[in-house]
């Protein structure tokens, strides 16, 4: 049997102002289960079935650090840190998401519902607004 354990936390570092990201929506698909919808705000995240991880999935085949994400200005970092993950079906170590994608951990699915980036492409570095 899984279970996912989602903690609340923050981020460990705040954005800047003018770099403010939308919530990562994760879909999260246990067999058997209802989907389950959570959302990341932090700027780190870590996955696995450790006491101390930020969403914390226990079940068959899932490590204590699985993986992470990192969200920046430029986007959305996924890295496998221990056992398997696949990106929408193939193996990986690290990889950029985006909306639609599928990461399989297991016998668990996250689809990513929502990156939380803006529609236009992110400027390279956070810049402040002009006057």
């Amino acid at each position: 049997m899984s279970t996912v354990l989602a903690r609340d936390y923050r981020p460990e570092r705040e954005f800047p102002a003018d770099c403010q990201l939308d919530p990562l929506v994760l879909s999260i698909q246990v067999p058997n289960q209802e989907p389950r919808i959570v959302r990341i705000d932090a700027e780190k995240c870590m996955i696995g079935s450790a006491a101390n991880c930020n969403l914390r999935i226990v079940g068959p085949r899932i490590q204590p650090i699985h993986c992470s994400i990192l969200r920046g200005a430029q986007g959305i970092c996924f890295r496998r840190w221990a056992g398997q993950v696949a990106l929408n079906g193939e193996d990986f170590e690290e990889s950029t998401l985006c909306c639609g994608d599928r990461l399989t951990l297991g016998t668990i699915e996250l689809e990513v519902i929502t990156d939380g980036l803006p529609v236009t492409p992110a400027p390279r570095r956070c810049t402040p607004p002009a006057p």
